[in-house]
């Protein structure tokens, strides 16, 4: 059970993760075209 609980938490913060790389490469590249425009 409380291995169960590891793998839940552990898949959790993966997928956690993978959205924040996936916003951080948006943001990131909002970020250069709002550059290029200024």
């Amino acid at each position: 059970m409380y291995k169960l609980q590891y793998w839940e938490r552990k898949s959790r913060r993966m997928k956690l993760y993978v959205l924040k790389m996936r916003g951080n490469r948006k943001g990131f590249h909002h970020i250069l075209f709002t550059k290029d425009k200024g």
